[in-house]
């Protein structure tokens, strides 16, 4: 189940030995999608880096630490993505991002908290049971502006910054826009469909 406000999340684990050990949110989607296709369980995973694993607390003493204790067992919201008029769905952990070339105009979709060193979604958690979304359609002059302040996370709130927490949503753009999926660049896309698939994913920090 999401965790609800003032709610402990997470137990004591260890990471199973058969189970993998991620650096990436990419990676970690693949897996997803992998188990997916072959109609698999879902793996019990470790994750040592990447957007998700910040957002964790970014916990040192990689993998040793993950096969040893003590690690911190969570599971997680997985977020979809089908892009276009394509059949295939895509997995994501952490976030979809949807741009212009130069940011001005953009569709962050987020799990997590952070997209590289920016705090995009200060309110995001990986388990509540919503994706967080930040539409932007920015002047030059504002992006900078807002640019400087994403490190912190003190962008919000901004006249220009559209945002809303959605379990499913529908995005349409004028034009194709750069598209990537937990930090892969994917194809460029006109249209998205999101959707959250909650509680769906265990992974060990």
């Amino acid at each position: 189940m999401p965790i609800a406000k003032g709610q402990d999340w997470g137990e004591p684990g260890v990471l199973p030995s058969d189970s993998p050990v991620l650096i990436t949110d990419a990676e970690a989607s693949r897996a997803v999608e992998f188990a997916r296709g072959k109609r698999m369980p879902r793996p019990v995973c470790g994750i040592t880096g990447g957007d998700l694993w910040k957002t964790l607390g970014a916990p040192l003493g990689g993998t040793d630490r993950l096969r040893q204790g003590p690690a911190t067992r969570v599971v997680i919201d997985v977020g979809w993505v089908r892009i276009d008029e394509g059949e295939i769905e895509h997995a994501f952990v952490a976030h979809c991002i949807a741009r212009t070339r130069f940011w001005g105009e953009t569709v962050a979709v987020m799990n997590a908290e952070w997209l590289g060193e920016w705090d995009v979604a200060p309110k995001s958690h990986p388990g509540d049971g919503w994706l967080d979304v930040t539409e932007t359609t920015l002047s030059w002059p504002e992006r900078r502006k807002v640019r400087d302040r994403l490190p912190t996370g003190t962008h919000l709130p901004h006249p220009d910054l559209a945002t809303s927490r959605v379990r499913s949503a529908n995005f349409e753009f004028e034009r194709p826009r750069h598209l990537y999926v937990d930090g892969a660049p994917f194809f460029r896309a006109k249209r998205l469909e999101v959707r959250l698939e909650p509680a769906s994913l265990t992974v060990l920090v």
